[in-house]
């Protein structure tokens, strides 16, 4: 019964969120499918720092998501008293194994199985206006270029 009605919960959550906010909505449910195509294969490299700064625990979702407690221990062994790298490592550790697989969409979608909605929401927007911003860099660049 707690989960029938944990589940209407949910439901009625996910509605008010499509009816307020349609885009938003879209994020929510967050398939591969319905998932932005050119975030699909990006270069999570560049953005593992800010990444690392976003996720409140880094040791559990790299457990959840992939990385044995083997692999674990021994990046947490390499770095003793250097908590800072120890997650970076531990996260780059973690996209070296995903880096074919979608890694945006898997790692928002682990946050999303940790209930860290905020953390994915705010690294995919984060990584949307960099690409966004390069974007237009770019075609600014090539406007001036095309001009002289």
């Amino acid at each position: 019964m707690h989960v029938r009605n944990a589940r209407k919960i949910r439901e009625r959550e996910y509605e008010v969120i499509k009816t307020e906010n349609p885009q938003r909505a879209h994020e929510e449910k967050n398939t591969e499918d319905e998932f932005p195509a050119e975030l699909a294969d990006i270069d999570l490299h560049p953005y593992l720092h800010y990444i690392v700064d976003h996720i409140e625990d880094i040791k559990r979702f790299v457990r959840e998501n992939g990385l044995t407690e083997i692999e674990v221990q021994r990046i947490i062994g390499s770095y003793p008293n250097h908590i800072q790298e120890q997650d970076y490592q531990l996260m780059h550790s973690w996209y070296q194994k995903q880096r074919k697989k979608g890694p945006l969409f898997t790692l928002s979608n682990g946050l999303r199985k940790m209930n860290c909605n905020r953390a994915a929401d705010t690294i995919i927007e984060h990584i949307k206006s960099d690409i966004n911003q390069k974007r237009k860099e770019k075609e600014t660049l090539e406007q001036i270029h095309n001009e002289s």
